[in-house]
């Protein structure tokens, strides 16, 4: 039988597989460390994708925002071929939308969920701040964030008597008009 040596990978994976324990309490130490200005073992190592993550397997962004589908796999071919100690993918890619979550603020399980946009989020809003791959910009073109004024100087005032009220009546409708009139269904 011919003997193979391991690839590093799959050293890796293995003890991953083994000490799933062990190696999530060694990279949580590792990045507290870190935080607290200590000194680690080794270097802490994030995986953030998004664009390289696209050009690297093939997908798009517009893969990346409404084919969900293809997500996992290029997810793990990334990981797989990039391991780290904490691997953050934006896939899907999200947005801010944090007038959406000062606009649900009496509702904190909401509110958390709604602070970030995503494709189908997007199109049901139909937001106005905000371009999405595939919809108003080329599939390949990572999400982009494009503002717009939603209120005027004048206003000011009535954002500081009633910020929710405010935000609700006047710029949600304005900055999302897939939400309707205030009141409506």
């Amino acid at each position: 039988m011919k003997n193979v040596s391991k690839q590093p990978i799959d050293e890796w994976i293995e003890r991953h597989e083994k000490e799933p324990d062990v190696v999530a309490k060694e990279k949580a130490d590792r990045f507290l460390k870190v935080i607290e200005l200590k000194t680690p073992d080794r270097i802490p190592v994030a995986g953030v994708a998004g664009d390289f993550l696209c050009s690297y397997t093939g997908i798009t962004w517009y893969d990346l925002s409404y084919e969900l589908d293809k997500i996992p796999s290029a997810v793990l071919k990334f990981l797989h071929d990039f391991p780290s100690d904490w691997g953050v993918v934006f896939a899907p890619m999200m947005l801010e939308g944090f007038i959406l979550a000062l606009a649900f603020a009496d509702f904190p399980d909401f509110s958390n969920v709604i602070r970030f946009l995503t494709g189908p989020v997007h199109d049901i809003l139909k937001d106005r701040w905000s371009q999405w791959a595939g919809r108003e910009i080329p599939p390949t073109y990572h999400p982009q964030f494009r503002g717009g004024e939603f209120m005027r100087p004048e206003e000011y005032k009535k954002l500081i008597e009633n910020p929710v009220e405010f935000i609700h009546s006047t710029i949600l409708p304005r900055a999302c008009p897939g939400l309707g009139k205030p009141g409506t269904a």
